[in-house]
């Protein structure tokens, strides 16, 4: 692979590595963004007064609406039950 040089905005120069003609150049796509699990949306308030009086209650309504991995934000973060 053949190098050229290459200037900057700011002056500073480097040897840019370039690919010969006719040398296929792969380019890689971006992953796709991860999914979050499924959890409550809305009332966050509510959550946590339910959390509170009745915790194991809670936890067992999550799981039999969203499954086996719940996502229970937290603030600005979030607590996941598995």
């Amino acid at each position: 692979m053949a190098s050229v040089q290459a200037s900057s905005v700011d002056g500073a120069s480097e040897n840019v590595p370039v690919a010969p003609a006719g040398d296929a150049v792969t380019v890689a796509s971006p992953p796709p963004p991860r999914q979050s699990p499924p959890g409550p949306t809305g009332r966050p308030v509510r959550t946590a007064v339910e959390f509170l009086t009745d915790p194991l209650g809670l936890l067992t309504r999550l799981r039999r609406e969203h499954g086996p991995i719940v996502r229970v934000p937290l603030g600005r973060s979030a607590a996941y039950l598995v």
